[in-house]
């Protein structure tokens, strides 16, 4: 995740709050390249990557760190061992693969040029 600078940026409401972004439909999504508010991944596959360990905590099956790791529940306000949600690439794919799922041929012929 270092190579994009998705840190860097923070979001439209600089006054009100750091790192508000608005955050379009998955509707077409396959087709709707670059992701992210910097636009700084292109493929589709890599911004599910980078959501599933930036904001969901999974690790990805080929991560070192994919042992037992320590985490605050906020329910029982106490740190407690959890074991990490760890995807593996079926998983990536078949996350891809619902996406695709959510596009349109109408869509998709317009996007190409092509008559609907």
């Amino acid at each position: 995740m270092a190579r994009y600078p998705l840190r860097e940026d923070q979001g439209a409401a600089r006054d009100e709050g750091r790192g508000l972004f608005r955050v379009p439909s998955l509707r077409n999504v396959a087709l709707t390249a670059p992701y992210f508010h910097n636009g700084s991944v292109n493929d589709l596959a890599e911004a599910v990557r980078i959501m599933a360990t930036s904001q969901a905590g999974a690790l990805l099956n080929e991560d070192a760190r994919a042992g037992k790791q320590v985490r605050w529940q906020a329910q029982t306000e106490r740190l407690e061992i959890a074991q990490p949600r760890v995807l593996t690439a079926r998983d990536i794919e078949d996350i891809v693969a619902f996406l695709h799922a959510l596009t349109t041929d109408r869509f998709a012929k317009a996007k190409t040029g092509a008559p609907p």
